[in-house]
């Protein structure tokens, strides 16, 4: 991805996703453009959507069922919407569920994500740990 007047964009500016906080089901930032050797090296854009519905169990702990949907665009030198690597066809997609515990600390959730189009070689899903809240 390019920067500024034709710089390379560097790593820690750039998009990465899947994990608990993006794409849960998928490994920790494996989504979007690779390198030859098939490491992710992130984009200059994102898309994503992120539904979930929460059921209290009691005052501190929830259920929820998810729906993920989202990628990662922009590798190359055209970032534009037009680019051949936008391709909304691309997104990739999980559901899953979980517990939430509401602790003094913040909370702590484990989650369960199934890849609803895997690719092969690809796991069926990702079990995630979180702790504290995305922004």
């Amino acid at each position: 991805a390019e920067g500024y007047g034709g710089e390379t964009l560097p790593a820690f500016e750039r998009y990465f996703m899947g994990g608990p906080t993006s794409l849960r089901g998928f490994t920790i930032q494996n989504i979007g453009p690779k390198d030859t050797n098939g490491n992710p090296v992130g984009g200059s854009k994102s898309l994503i959507l992120n539904v979930e519905t929460q059921y209290p169990f009691t005052k501190s702990l929830r259920g929820f069922l998810f729906y993920d949907r989202g990628n990662v665009y922009g590798s190359g030198p055209d970032i534009s919407s037009t680019s051949k690597d936008f391709d909304l066809g691309e997104m990739r997609n999980s559901v899953g569920a979980g517990i939430r515990f509401i602790s003094p600390f913040g909370p702590l959730g484990f989650a369960y994500g199934i890849k609803l189009d895997r690719k092969t070689g690809e796991s069926s899903g990702e079990f995630h740990f979180s702790a504290g809240s995305a922004f």
